[in-house]
């Protein structure tokens, strides 16, 4: 489960330089501080890489926090081990040597972990809800692709869920396709009803708002006990009161004033 408030103990995705001789050093720094300095432990790609990223910030207090290894090495059942500290209140980072953790880099195996026992999972400084829906996911990022909008149609659409998921088991790889508001409910139900049971389905909502919700399990589980549609319900508004801008899917509700975005909905069928 993610939660973006920051405020809880927890596991945080941080970005990392891709030079640290970029123009923006300075103000990326300063955009990042108030998030290192809530750290007791970093994840760590390499200790050359996270050392380097911890000395942009110039902070003693830094000196203190625990640095552990985070990659290719990284044992299946060392995972939980790493997850003690953030179980008995610590807050914890992810960093790769550059970019962003799990896009193409460590970390998924350990989010995915991460939302098996219930730790709050957040990443600082999405830009990208596509990327950000990947990351928080805790499904492999080094084989995706994103599907865009899947048919209305429900025949068609059902035909698209099965080619996707055939080519996620075959190639291995994770799949992520978006959907406006009002079909939210359709395309969830759509999902359970045609993927494998096995199958990891990841559904974010809200991403980086106060109220985003990231959830990912496997489809027998969303099965068991869904908090999805109470998640809607949360959010339901009567439809004459709001106008759909088709252009960028976004639902405006004047009386409200609240604007809903879509789901994205992350597959990977192959772990």
């Amino acid at each position: 489960m993610s939660n973006s408030s920051g405020s809880k103990p927890g596991l945080i995705l941080l970005p990392n330089l891709l030079s640290h001789e970029a123009v923006f050093k300075g103000a990326f720094v300063e955009f990042l501080r108030p998030e290192i300095l809530k750290l007791q432990g970093l994840f760590i790609e390499s200790m050359k890489g996270g050392k380097a990223f911890m000395s942009l910030f110039k902070e003693p207090s830094l000196n203190k926090a625990t640095l552990s290894y985070l990659n290719e090495h990284t044992k299946p059942d060392e995972l939980d081990f790493l997850l003690e500290p953030i179980e008995q209140g610590e807050t914890w980072g992810i960093v790769s040597d550059a970019g962003m953790p799990v896009i193409a880099d460590p970390g998924s195996n350990l989010i995915l972990r991460a939302h098996q026992k219930g730790i709050p999972v957040s990443s600082y400084g999405m830009t990208s809800s596509i990327l950000g829906a990947l990351q928080l996911s805790g499904l492999p990022g080094q084989h995706f692709t994103f599907e865009g909008y899947l048919p209305r149609e429900e025949k068609q659409r059902k035909e698209m869920i099965q080619k996707i998921e055939a080519a996620s088991k075959k190639d291995k790889s994770t799949h992520l396709f978006i959907e406006t508001p009002y079909r939210n409910r359709d395309l969830f139900q759509a999902l359970l009803q045609t993927l494998h049971p096995k199958t990891y389905l990841s559904i974010s909502i809200e991403l980086s708002s106060p109220r985003e919700v990231v959830y990912t399990k496997r489809v027998e589980k969303w099965k068991g006990s869904s908090p999805f549609g109470q998640i809607l319900d949360r959010k339901t508004i009567d439809q004459k009161e709001c106008q759909t801008d088709e252009a960028d899917s976004t639902q405006t509700c004047e009386k409200h004033g609240q604007e809903k975005r879509p789901a994205i909905f992350v597959i990977n069928a192959a772990i």
